[in-house]
């Protein structure tokens, strides 16, 4: 997963969809005083929303989440 700043993001615009679109790479986009953003790809959006879907409607399974690698401030 690479993070990188607001200001990054527009200036290596076309790296950052690259490397979702082609490596399947998460991109953490942070800007000064907004909550952080995930540019992923849709495949990998799709696959999110299904896990909080079934979720929702009780016909996952819950598993106790593995520690954070990353810090977001």
């Amino acid at each position: 997963m690479q993070t990188m700043s607001y200001s990054q993001s527009r200036s290596n615009h076309a790296a950052a969809r690259d490397a979702v679109q082609n490596d399947g790479e998460e991109v953490v986009i942070t800007r000064s005083g907004k909550e952080p953003l995930v540019m992923a790809s849709p495949a990998n959006a799709r696959r999110l929303r299904g896990a909080i879907d079934r979720l929702e409607d009780r016909s996952g399974v819950e598993h106790e989440l593995l520690p954070c690698r990353y810090h977001f401030e």
